[in-house]
């Protein structure tokens, strides 16, 4: 019996034939799925990234209620990742708007809901709240 070493062919080498198109079927499914997410979430993000005047319409509004000043302090403006990671929903041809934003105050940080229509080149808003976590409180700006 002879103590010479066998060599193996690697995993990759001996299952190429099927590790490649598998690998390209999973990366077009995952490409394809995002695509056909992104059509429908991106028109609204785009919109919402041309148009920051009601988020800062909202916070200004928001900022001259008192009991946002004491419980939140005062709101500081958004940057562009905060319009990502919200829920926006433009309706009525782009003209109405219901919104989720995270704010964050001097004191404690939360999320703002709201509804607006546009009129013109104004934003009229319909509803203005406030949530926070701890403790579990809702402001309501505007109803």
């Amino acid at each position: 019996m002879s103590n010479d070493l066998i060599d193996y062919d690697s995993w990759t080498k001996r299952n190429w034939k099927w590790l490649i198109p598998t690998t390209i079927a999973i990366l077009f499914l995952i490409f394809y799925t995002s695509i056909s997410l992104l059509n429908k979430e991106a028109p609204q993000f785009i919109k919402a990234y041309s148009d920051t005047t009601v988020f800062e319409k909202a916070i200004v509004m928001a900022n001259t209620n008192s009991e946002v000043k004491t419980t939140i302090g005062t709101i500081e403006a958004i940057d562009k990742l905060t319009i990502l990671e919200g829920n926006i929903v433009y309706s009525n041809n782009d003209n109405s708007i219901k919104s989720t934003i995270r704010i964050k105050g001097n004191h404690k940080q939360g999320k703002m809901d709201f509804t607006a229509n546009k009129k013109g080149n104004e934003w009229i808003f319909q509803k203005i709240s406030i949530r926070c976590k701890n403790p579990k409180t809702v402001i309501r700006v505007m109803e």
